[in-house]
């Protein structure tokens, strides 16, 4: 019996190891990445205009984007296949400014809105079902001209966390939790009461934070300006789970957007016809490639990846806006096949184990039956 488990996990071995040697370099995938516009948006078509705010939906077939001026301003679901809007928009009630938005797993879309054109001593989230319907809406009172622009969403054990960056003058990270999002409340158990001060987390009394995401074991990678030199952004941290300690830091002009995917984080620029998305290692933010520059590039805003394709948002292209989709990543494709062919195997491993035990069990009641 012990020959034939041992063969039997040979055999499993042998399978899974060419599984392995099947990944490549995603670098040298993504370097010879080519971009192009999936769909650009002028002012009259939607009255609204600016892409600002940008996420994607858990299947992946739907883009939100946050249009921040016109007067129907607001989010607008478009389809990640080829770009079109597609009738579903959420307009705040105020008329405020959607900077920030994300989804979570469940299917819930989160709006961070800034109080309209002077906003003064409030800011407000929106909590949404998957065709922009309202769930909930909650303000925030901060003393002084105050705004949103990040927003992101982190599942810790059972609970849904809602973050969300301020700026303008009060400077902080708030957290809510959302785990209801029909009821969401200021979890308390962040930082002082709910919020974290930017400018004491990122040492610097000129910071102001622009958008981050949290990874699944808590590390929290933000994009900030942190000596004002720039229009928008100039750093790019790795932060610790708890927000109290700078774990890694590199500086990048005009950071701005920033998403996580496997072992990277792809940040985009707020630089004009120099707009790109940089890519960066996850462990120690060292400098990987620099990506998804194209003719006629304004301001880039946001980026998402699904469905095996790299999105980001183009502010003010053309006077309106535009979504960028890069072509079909090898290296993407290639993760998805391992992950799900290596659970697919260790299923087969078990089975298998469970077979030949339950077989040599039965051989040797059947023998002691028999003796």
């Amino acid at each position: 019996m012990t020959k034939k488990i041992i063969l039997f996990l040979l055999i499993t071995v042998s399978i899974f190891i060419p599984l392995l040697s099947y990944a490549s370099d995603l670098a040298d995938d993504l370097e010879n990445t080519s971009f192009e516009t999936l769909k650009s948006y002028r002012a009259e078509e939607l009255g609204a205009y600016y892409m600002r705010g940008f996420a994607c939906s858990k299947d992946g077939k739907s883009l939100y984007g946050g249009m921040v001026h016109g007067e129907k301003r607001g989010i607008y679901r478009f389809n990640a296949k080829e770009g079109y809007y597609d009738g579903l928009v959420y307009n705040d009630p105020e008329n405020g400014l959607i900077k920030g938005i994300a989804t979570d797993d469940r299917g819930y879309i989160y709006a961070g809105i800034t109080k309209g054109d002077s906003p003064l001593d409030a800011v407000s989230f929106a909590c949404l079902n998957e065709d922009l319907e309202e769930l909930s809406y909650y303000t925030y009172n901060l003393e002084g001209k105050v705004g949103i622009n990040g927003v992101t969403i982190h599942k810790t054990g059972k609970k849904y966390l809602l973050y969300l960056i301020t700026n303008y003058g009060p400077n902080y990270i708030l957290c809510f939790d959302v785990t209801d999002p029909e009821d969401p409340r200021i979890y308390k158990e962040f930082g002082d009461n709910g919020k974290v001060d930017i400018k004491a987390l990122l040492q610097s009394a000129a910071a102001e934070a622009n958008y981050m995401e949290i990874d699944k074991d808590g590390t929290v990678y933000l994009t900030a300006n942190t000596n004002m030199s720039g229009k928008k952004g100039d750093s790019v941290y790795k932060i610790s789970p708890d927000f109290s300690k700078i774990l890694e830091y590199t500086e990048l002009n005009e950071a701005y957007g920033i998403c996580l995917k496997g072992n990277y984080v792809y940040v985009s620029t707020y630089a004009g016809a120099n707009s790109s998305v940089n890519v960066f290692e996850k462990q120690d933010m060292s400098f990987i490639t620099e990506i998804g520059n194209i003719p006629g590039a304004a301001n880039y805003t946001g980026v998402v990846i699904t469905g095996g394709k790299i999105y980001i948002s183009d502010q003010e292209y053309d006077g309106g806006a535009r979504i960028i989709v890069s072509e079909s990543i090898k290296g993407f494709k290639r993760q998805i096949w391992n992950k799900k062919y290596t659970v697919i195997l260790i299923l087969f491993a078990v089975f298998g184990l469970v077979v030949l035990i339950v077989s040599f069990s039965i051989k040797k009641l059947n023998k002691a039956a028999y003796a």
